[in-house]
């Protein structure tokens, strides 16, 4: 394994030496291939790249044990679990959210335009190192706090179309306000509105959409 990690190091460097190289699959643990851009989903490129040689080992250390202990739970069926799989729900919705979010609301105001400005007014040396791919993300962090404001009112412009367009109906007041209640009166000052009418197992509607009902069994 140690040969292998070491392996993987070398061919790392070798990529960011090499243009047009095809590094879809580079690691392969029994049928079971993982990508590089697995591998970059785990550390982004930004942050891989300038590491030192022992650092960059450790991160590939980590992301081979990683590869191994997934594929040993899929192997003894831990994918299958009932808990498993309401928490894959829940993070499939979340998935979901991030992408609806930053299609429809992101997308309009930390344009490529806007990025390529930043990454235009790097110095030299920063733009000599990094591709504008490779340092896009630092880019749209800063961004992201440069434009706060303007993305908080365009989310809640875009939250009031969706609740018109939709016949959007809250019953009971608001989650927030109803479950406050509840706190009060099980004297739980700790847990989030949901978790509290999760866990005193809230029975009526709670919202409706064009005159369907959803309840708390229905909240992720």
């Amino acid at each position: 394994m140690d040969k292998l990690k070491y392996f993987l190091l070398f061919f790392f460097i070798f990529v960011f030496s090499c243009e047009n190289i095809d590094t879809q699959n580079f690691l392969k643990i029994n049928r079971s291939w993982f990508t590089l851009e697995e591998f970059y989903e785990f550390i982004p490129r930004h942050r891989f790249k300038p590491l030192s040689f022992e650092e960059k080992h450790t991160e590939i250390n980590a992301f081979i044990d990683r590869c191994l202990m997934i594929h040993d739970a899929i192997k003894n069926n831990y994918h299958k679990a009932p808990d498993f799989q309401r928490k894959m729900d829940y993070y499939r919705a979340e998935l979901l959210y991030n992408t609806y979010f930053d299609r429809t609301i992101l997308d309009t105001i930390i344009t490529r335009n806007r990025l390529l400005v930043q990454f235009a007014h790097l110095s030299p040396g920063l733009q000599d190192y990094y591709t504008f791919e490779e340092y896009m993300p630092v880019l749209r962090k800063k961004l992201l706090k440069f434009y706060r404001k303007e993305i908080q009112q365009s989310y809640e412009h875009y939250i009031e179309n969706i609740i018109n367009d939709l016949d959007f109906k809250l019953f009971d007041s608001t989650i927030i306000d109803l479950s406050l209640e509840y706190s009060k009166l099980y004297r739980d000052n700790n847990s989030t509105p949901i978790t509290i009418l999760r866990n005193i197992n809230y029975k009526p509607a709670i919202y409706s959409i064009n005159g369907k009902f959803f309840y708390m069994r229905d909240i992720l």
